[in-house]
């Protein structure tokens, strides 16, 4: 562990780029680590990782729950789901929440800014500010990728607030803006409404919530008469990311359906 360390005073490009790859892998060729590229990223990964059990170096020396369940949402799916490393990740995940049973970036809890990269020392966060809903939403995806963690309590609280939080403003400055909700990308990266609810769809009880329902009604008015949906995106090429979130989309409907 903690082979990386010295890359960590500035932010790791080269981890996030891999990052970006390992999600096309997955994401887009369903690659697992019965592929051999697979474990030699793995590894890489877990090099990141610090005796705590995060993954350390897109944000510097600073923790960082949305790549270390970014990167754990990934790994998990690609086979790694009965590795102790796995485990330990997110059990530190769940042992650094919010006072409200979300995450939030420790630095912006303090009130700090992107400068505190540069930071030799890691910033210890606030647990009692409020929780941001773009971090959880990361987080989430993690946990409802692992069989043993998508039913625990901490999941089904930490799923209420993101539903809950549909459409309005984060608390932090990072997409801030409620209109984040609508601008997607797929592999998925941040928090948005396609990532929020495909999540929310893994999980029962959220068919009925009104806020779910709200987004729900929102993507069917996007819907065309092809049955693509018209959708603003971030990254990529468009009509590659529009035929990726009309997948993504319409099993989201489909896991609602079935639970209806």
């Amino acid at each position: 562990m903690n082979k990386h360390k010295s890359s960590w005073k500035k932010v790791d490009y080269d981890q996030y780029e891999t990052f970006k790859r390992l999600s096309e892998l997955v994401e887009k060729n369903g690659f697992t680590k019965d592929n051999p590229a697979i474990p030699e990223i793995a590894e890489y990964f877990f090099g990141f990782m610090t005796p705590e059990g995060d993954i350390r170096g897109i944000y510097g020396n600073q923790t960082s729950p949305n790549y270390t369940a970014a990167i754990l949402e990934l790994l998990i799916k690609a086979g790694y789901e009965k590795d102790s490393r796995v485990k330990q990740s997110l059990d530190w995940l769940l042992s650094n929440r919010q006072s409200d049973g979300g995450w939030a970036l420790a630095f912006r809890t303090k009130g700090h800014n992107l400068e505190s990269f540069d930071y030799d020392e890691t910033i210890e966060g606030d647990p009692s500010k409020p929780s941001s809903a773009m971090i959880t939403g990361v987080v989430l995806r993690a946990l409802v990728a692992h069989p043993k963690y998508k039913n625990r309590p901490e999941t089904k609280a930490a799923a209420t607030l993101v539903a809950d939080s549909i459409f309005t403003p984060d608390a932090y400055a990072d997409r801030k803006g409620a209109e984040y909700w609508t601008r997607f990308g797929y592999p998925f990266v941040y928090t948005d409404l396609i990532s929020a609810l495909d999540s929310l769809s893994q999980i029962e009880g959220f068919s009925n919530h009104p806020k779910v329902k709200e987004g729900l009604a929102w993507l069917a008015s996007r819907q065309a008469p092809d049955g693509m949906f018209d959708l603003r995106t971030t990254r990529g090429k468009k009509e590659d990311q529009k035929l990726w979130l009309s997948l993504a989309v319409n099993r989201i409907f489909d896991r609602f359906a079935a639970q209806d």
